[in-house]
């Protein structure tokens, strides 16, 4: 139920000064809301575009060239989430292929640049190989502002690529 003055929808409530996020009514013992600015959760994703992202060395790197999916939005190659949830369910993987791996290759989803706990994956090998790492499913409180973004570090792997395509991902639901 909206809050109108008059016959016009109010589209922004104040009190005094103070700007007001939510505003709620009591009828005949039921609590309703009738005001809201905070906009509606809905889920958002990104996946990696149609060119590979290549790497030499084993400095830490973002996963760069990414693409929105339907009804979301980017800030560069990071995903912001589409309203503010409790709880958010983020999911991500990347896919990578490397040569001369020597010891590891990790995958980080960061949030706002900040590693989110619990949200990274390792492989090891001793040869060129390919590999899908998928970060673990972590649940996190998000605000529209939020950044999230993939980081690869090679480890011991002297060169390598991020694939192209829909193996790479952050969705948040």
């Amino acid at each position: 139920m909206p809050l109108y003055l008059g016959s016009q929808k109010i589209k922004t409530l104040y009190v005094g000064g103070q700007k007001i996020k939510e505003a709620w009514t009591m009828v005949g013992g039921v609590l309703t809301k009738v005001y809201s600015a905070i906009p509606p959760f809905t889920p958002s994703g990104m996946t990696k575009n149609a060119t590979t992202q290549s790497w030499s060395g084993a400095a830490t790197l973002q996963v760069t060239g990414m693409v929105a999916e339907s009804g979301s939005t980017l800030s560069g190659s990071a995903l912001l989430p589409n309203g503010s949830k409790t709880g958010a369910t983020v999911t991500a993987q990347v896919s990578i292929s490397a040569t001369n791996f020597m010891t590891s290759i990790t995958a980080e989803l960061r949030k706002n640049g900040t590693l989110v706990p619990g949200g990274t994956v390792t492989v090891s090998t001793s040869s060129t190989s390919t590999a899908t790492l998928t970060i673990p499913t972590r649940t996190v409180d998000v605000v529209g502002t939020d950044q999230f973004t993939i980081w690869v570090t090679p480890g011991g792997a002297s060169g390598g690529t991020v694939a192209a395509g829909v193996n790479t991902y952050i969705r948040i639901t």
